[in-house]
């Protein structure tokens, strides 16, 4: 029996930048590297020899009340993504060693996010290569991610291959990444969720989503930092 894997429990301490946000009709500069992250992952998405079958049930329509709420508001399905990023002062080799996924994330969730979200429970699997699986569940649910692109220690790169969150009625996700650049003093990391929502009217529910999805990037970011801070003071001791 494959082994759950719970995440550790730390405290958190992070300066983040402010979270930008691309429509799917936005143009990103030349020089820009998200939109380029974002269409190579979904080439390698779409590509046979990268989809194998989920292994887990395909999601039947949920009754809990985000599902029922969500098709209250239900409309055409749109597609978003939004982007968050963080400086850390260390190194990008070490930043990429912390990588975690949300399911990872050692704190637990703050209000508002704890009243909204599914509350995860640990992973099974580990992301240790391109195509590589993690079942990540979740109370009363579960979420396969499949690994697509791993380029140590720049990008990596994911697509969800099934969600059973009691969500679906409402949103999705498709795909996302982790973008590691050097800086002069440690790294920036670049978390981004790529999703599809049916929630309507678009003026009302995207910014909403923006929102909620990057207070879960800077959980996320937080907590690899403090797994970086607590690296960098176990070092400082030996000395």
């Amino acid at each position: 029996m494959s082994h759950l894997r719970e995440p550790s429990r730390g405290k958190l301490s992070l300066r983040l930048r402010s979270a930008r946000f691309l429509s799917p009709g936005s143009r990103p500069s030349p020089a820009g590297t998200a939109m380029t992250l974002h269409e190579t992952l979904r080439e390698e998405a779409s590509s046979p020899s990268a989809a194998p079958p989920p292994m887990m049930p395909t999601p039947v329509p949920g009754t809990g009340w985000r599902n029922r709420m969500a098709r209250v508001f239900a409309g055409r399905t749109a597609t978003e993504l939004v982007e968050t990023q963080s400086l850390f002062t260390v190194s990008q080799p070490e930043a990429w060693r912390r990588i975690v996924f949300y399911e990872e994330a050692p704190a637990p969730l703050r209000w508002p996010l704890r009243a909204v979200l599914p509350q995860p429970l640990g992973v099974r699997g580990e992301k240790n290569g391109a195509g590589a699986l993690v079942q990540c569940v979740y109370r009363g649910g579960s979420l396969m991610k499949q690994v697509t692109v791993m380029a140590p220690p720049r990008t990596l790169c994911f697509r969800v291959l099934d969600q059973n969150l009691g969500i679906e009625d409402g949103v999705r996700a498709l795909d996302g990444y982790y973008e590691l650049a050097p800086q002069l003093e440690g790294c920036s990391v670049t978390l981004a969720t790529h999703y599809e929502s049916r929630m309507h009217p678009r003026w009302l529910w995207r910014p909403l989503e923006k929102y909620f999805l990057t207070q879960l990037h800077r959980h996320i970011l937080a907590s690899m930092q403090t797994q970086n801070e607590r690296t960098c003071e176990r070092q400082e001791s030996r000395t």
